[in-house]
This record gives structure tokens, C-alpha cells and sequence, in this order.
């Protein structure tokens, strides 16, 4: 006999079925793109993902790495500055007494006594650099290696948080995604309880069956509470990178992403290790030198107004020029006082030539020079171990690229199939063999697929982004 009424629990389910499958359909249309076969709305703009880039300038860490390039440039900027300027000024005041000499009245001893209390000098020095040889090269090349290494450690900087920025961007989206699928889930548990209960009292089911509808409730509204702080987090991750205002609307496509160069994008580490060596080099340079004497020569001119210099040393051929004012003691204590009676003339110094040759003794250089070369060769081996690394940890990039890639084709596939159960289930309900249950779970379970496809493709973002990171290399600075 066929029956004219379908059960209550049923009329329950086939009543809410257009409430809960409008949820299914929101869910998948508010779900955001990848720009691939996923979905047919468009791929994230350049703009869009320049301007979410853009957002990382502000960061504090970014502040703070370019604040350590100017000062930096500003040191080696120091260094090669031609004209160093140096100047003094003193007073002192000497206490002194003479007594005058046989026919040399006292007073007038007192009188160039007290003109002499006081000294007053100045002197003004120059240092000149035309060239940088010797010790003054080898600070300009470390000054240098200093200015590279702060650039280095600001593209770094830059590197990780807007790769940090575009993953957190994309996990938000992936994020908000999941919170529309668990309350799907949420509502389509509810539902089945109410239906459990139905049965439960008609005799349908037993008492077990709705203890275990209530277990799934409970665990619905766990994994929306969870979802939810994801999301939470995810929000957090990206206002703290780029601002509380800067988002994507789509998730990016993994495949838009430029392949990086290897002959261009060197391995951070090895870098690091490269300016060591160099470092060291320098070290055994500087060392050898001090295994050489140090010359010195300078010529002082003398006149009434002061004494002018110039010298030059071998260590960093730097030509000085200083000038230093007269002392009024030196030159009223050299007319005092001579055996006949008289004041003599001092004697008159046009110039001075001094030449000099300093030489540390001892077996103090020798160990210096050898403990600089025993720190080259540890340098150099840990730029080689340096860049067996690199090479290890870029194939250890390529396989977990290529097992990600693999593994967003499988979603994807599972992605398929599921939409096509789901279409299915509708079709088996139209056709009054299957319940609205049914094809609220084949629909569930398509969302479930398309939340494990989008995690598919973040992890394939994320594998594609992981050379960006590792290699220091900006993704505003090879972006279209």
C-alpha cells in the first residue's frame, strides 16, 4: 500500500532543508578564490598585493633595519671623508721665580716672570686622505662589509614579514572559510538531532542514537568555537604585519608566483660566511704588517707666530698638517740670564726634521699573523660547510614543493568527487530515495572537501613562499 504522508521527522527535515542549504551555498559563495580551476572568480590583482606588501614599511623591524643601514653608510662615509679637522685650545699657569744673574737688574727678571705665568696655546690639525692604503684600507673594506651586511639583514627582514603578510592574508582567508563551514556543520547537527529525537520518540531509534547526536552537537560547536579563535588569531597575525585595515579578497595563485634564480638568490648563510672570509683575510693582512717596521717623518717650520708641520707614516700614508701657537714662556725664559750680564738672543730654528723607525721585538707579531691565519682557514671552512647546507636545504625546498603541489591535485580531486556525491544525494532526493539528511551531509562533506582544498593551496602558497624566506629575497622587489 503507498503511503499518502511522509513521517514528521521528515516533514522537520524537508522544512529546514532550504535554511541550512542556503548556509551551504553562502558558505561556498562568500568562500574566497584561488584564481584556479577551484573557483571562477578571479585571482588576486598586482595592486591588491602590493599594497598588502606595502603595509610591512611601518613594521618596527623594518624601521629598525634601515636605521642600522644609514648608520652604517654613515660610519664608512667617516672613513672616506678626505679632510679630518682637529682643534685645542689651553691655558696654564706656571708658578715660577728666577733669580737675575750678576749686572741683570731684578726687576727686570720679575717682569719676564710675570708675562710667563700664564700659556695660553692653540693648536689646529689636519689630516689629510687622498688615498686609502695600509690600515686605512682595510677599515674602509670593513667598514664596506658592514654596510653590505646591513642591507642584507634589512632585505631579510623585509623578506620574512611580507612573506609573513601574504601566508597570514591567505590563512585569514582560509580561516573565515572554515567559520562558515563549521556552522554549517553546527546547523546540520542540530538538525539531526532534532530528526534523532523524532525517531527516538516514535520508536524509530534508540536512546543510544540520540546520545550520540548530542555528541556530535557538542562537537560542532567546539569546532566553530575553534574555528572562530583561528580566525581570531589569523585577524591578529596580519594587523600586527601590515595594519588592521589591509587584507586580500582572493587567495593568491600559488603558480603566479616567480621562480626564484638560483645564480641570483644566494643562500643568506653563505653570504655571511663569504664576509667572514673576507674579514679574515684582512686580518692576516693587517697582522703581516705589523711584522714590518712603522716609518715616520716630519718637518716643523718655526716663526714668530707659531710652528707649522707636516708628517707623514707608513702604516696608512695619511699626510698630517698642524699648526701650534708660540710658547710665551719658552720665548721669554731663552732671554734671561746670561753669565755676562746681558740678555742673550735665542738662537733661531727655521725647521725641524725628524725620521723615525718604530719595530715591535719579540715573537708578539708572529703569533698574531698566525693565529689570523689560523682563524682564515676556520672561516673558509665554514663558508664551505655553509654552503653544503644551502645545497641540502634547497632540495629539502624542492621536495616539499613538489609533495605540496602533489598533495593540492589530490583536494583538489577529492574536491570533485565530493561535489559530484553532493549533486548526486540532491538528485537521489528529488527522486524520493534518498532523505533530506542525506544530501545535507553529501553537501557538508563537499564543503569539508573545498576547506581541505583551499588548506591544499595555502600549503602549496606556503611552499612556493619558503625560498622567498630562506633566500632573503623581497617579494615586492620581483613581483609584476
Amino acid at each position: 500500500m503507498r503511503r499518502t504522508s511522509a513521517p514528521p521527522w521528515r516533514a522537520v527535515l524537508a522544512a529546514t532543508l532550504a535554511a541550512i542549504l542556503a548556509t551551504a551555498a553562502s558558505a561556498i559563495a562568500q568562500a574566497p578564490a584561488t584564481g584556479s580551476a577551484m573557483t571562477g572568480r578571479a585571482a588576486t590583482t598586482p595592486d591588491e598585493l602590493a599594497n598588502l606588501l606595502a603595509g610591512v614599511d611601518s613594521h618596527p623591524a623594518v624601521i629598525a633595519a634601515s636605521r642600522a643601514v644609514d648608520a652604517a653608510r654613515a660610519d664608512l662615509e667617516q672613513v672616506r671623508f678626505p679632510l679630518a679637522l682637529e682643534g685645542e685650545v689651553a691655558a696654564q699657569r706656571f708658578d715660577v721665580t728666577a733669580t737675575a744673574a750678576p749686572g741683570v737688574p731684578q726687576e727686570t727678571v720679575d717682569e719676564a716672570v710675570d708675562e710667563a705665568r700664564w700659556n695660553h696655546s692653540a693648536s689646529l690639525r689636519a689630516r689629510l686622505r687622498p688615498f686609502r692604503v695600509g690600515d686605512l684600507n682595510d677599515l674602509d673594506l670593513q667598514r664596506q662589509l658592514a654596510v653590505a651586511q646591513a642591507e642584507r639583514r634589512l632585505r631579510e627582514t623585509r623578506a620574512i614579514l611580507e612573506v609573513g603578510a601574504l601566508r597570514a592574508a591567505a590563512g585569514l582567508l582560509v580561516a573565515e572559510h572554515a567559520v562558515r563551514i563549521a556552522e554549517a556543520g553546527v546547523a546540520l547537527a542540530d538538525q539531526a538531532a532534532a530528526a534523532t529525537d523524532l525517531r527516538v520518540e516514535r520508536g524509530a531509534a534508540h536512546a543510544r542514537d540520540a546520545e550520540r547526536s548530542e555528541l556530535e552537537q557538542r562537537r560542532a560547536r567546539e569546532r566553530l568555537r575553534s574555528a572562530t579563535t583561528a580566525q581570531e588569531r589569523a585577524q591578529a597575525r596580519l594587523a600586527d604585519l601590515v595594519g588592521p585595515y589591509l587584507t586580500l579578497r582572493s587567495l593568491p595563485d600559488p603558480s603566479d608566483l616567480p621562480t626564484l634564480d638560483a645564480v641570483e638568490a644566494i643562500d643568506p648563510e653563505v653570504l655571511a660566511a663569504a664576509d667572514d672570509v673576507v674579514l679574515a683575510e684582512v686580518a692576516v693582512t693587517s697582522a703581516e704588517r705589523g711584522l714590518l717596521p712603522t716609518a715616520q717623518a716630519s718637518y716643523s717650520w718655526s716663526t714668530a707666530d707659531g710652528a707649522v708641520s707636516i708628517s707623514l707614516e707608513s702604516r696608512t700614508l695619511q699626510p698630517t698638517l698642524a699648526y701650534q701657537t708660540p710658547n710665551p714662556f719658552v720665548g721669554a725664559a731663552a732671554g734671561i740670564a746670561v753669565p755676562d750680564g746681558t740678555l742673550a738672543e735665542p738662537a733661531t730654528i727655521d725647521g725641524n726634521l725628524t725620521l723615525a723607525l718604530s719595530y715591535t721585538l719579540g715573537g708578539q707579531a708572529a703569533y698574531a699573523v698566525d693565529a689570523a691565519r689560523a682563524r682564515l682557514d676556520a672561516a673558509r671552512a665554514r663558508l664551505d660547510a655553509a654552503r653544503r647546507d644551502a645545497l641540502r636545504a634547497a632540495a629539502e625546498r624542492v621536495e616539499a614543493l613538489r609533495a605540496a603541489r602533489a598533495e593540492a591535485g589530490f583536494a583538489q580531486a577529492e574536491l570533485q568527487l565530493a561535489r559530484s556525491e553532493a549533486d548526486d544525494a540532491r538528485l537521489r532526493l528529488e527522486l524520493g530515495v534518498a532523505s533530506p539528511l542525506e544530501a545535507l551531509r553529501a553537501d557538508l562533506a563537499a564543503l569539508q572537501a573545498d576547506l581541505a582544498a583551499r588548506n591544499a593551496q595555502l600549503a602549496l602558497l606556503a611552499a612556493r613562499l619558503d625560498d622567498f624566506s630562506a633566500l632573503a629575497v623581497p617579494l615586492s622587489e620581483v613581483l609584476p
